[in-house]
């Protein structure tokens, strides 16, 4: 009986290590703040997509406008849109052509083929 008391008060036996909890919470806060700058950095990403693109709606504008491209006056699909936001050599190309055509120094046929040696897809 006596064996039976003393199995009772003691302490219970813990086989293994020490728990880690200070370990788990630095690792799982560390993960937290990864994730965050992950999705800080893909939210940044679409914002200059959106301008990039928005500069893209821009020169069609004046394309269809000052060098009567009807071509440019339709919405730009998607596909364009896509590849203008993946390509800083097309997006330098056009806006190089944007800011001619804002000044008025607009030659509309070496606008096309200046944007068509950058892969720009047109009719």
């Amino acid at each position: 009986m006596t064996s039976k008391n003393a199995a009772q008060n003691s302490a219970p036996v813990h086989i293994g290590d020490t728990p880690h909890s200070k370990r788990n919470l630095l690792t799982v806060a560390g993960i937290v703040v990864g994730g965050g700058l992950i999705g800080i950095l893909y939210w940044h990403w679409g914002k200059t997509d959106n301008l990039a693109i928005q500069e893209l709606q821009q020169f069609r504008q004046q394309m269809a406008t000052q060098c009567k491209q009807e071509q440019f006056a339709k919405p730009a699909p998607k596909e364009l849109n896509s590849l203008y936001a993946d390509s800083s050599r097309m997006q330098r190309v056009v806006h190089a052509q944007l800011d001619r055509l804002e000044r008025g120094q607009a030659d509309c046929e070496q606008i096309l083929k200046t944007i068509r040696s950058v892969d720009f897809p047109v009719e």
